[in-house]
């Protein structure tokens, strides 16, 4: 008579602890995931940074590449069930996109193009 209540126990504990393990193993890699981003996201603002001090093509290139490598980190984050943040960083990759070459056409000296 107390067996059954004891296996449905057993059996509600396996799915309760298979739960946790999926879900701690989701956020580590989700956290991981995020950890990538914030260094990406650093690599793309040292790249920004060149290119409003040196104001060249080889900056303007690696700031492309830099947001490039972020849009395709971003996809990732889909994953996780995090679409509306990774849209909204989309959309703000999308802008930075259009501006380093809007800033490479106002740094270079009236005349040269």
């Amino acid at each position: 008579m107390l067996i059954v209540p004891l296996l449905i126990s057993l059996k509600s504990l396996e799915q309760l602890y298979e739960t946790s393990r999926l879900l701690r193993d989701r956020e580590f890699a989700a956290s991981m995931l995020l950890g990538s981003f914030r260094e990406r996201t650093d690599d793309a603002r040292r790249a920004e940074d060149a290119l409003l001090f040196i104001h060249d093509q080889k900056s303007a290139t690696r700031m492309q590449r830099e947001i490039d490598g972020l849009v395709a980190l971003s996809d990732s984050l889909d994953r996780y069930r995090l679409e509306l943040p990774a849209a909204q960083i989309r959309a703000s990759l999308d802008a930075l996109r259009l501006q380093p070459e809007t800033n490479m056409s106002r740094l270079r000296p009236a005349g040269v193009r």
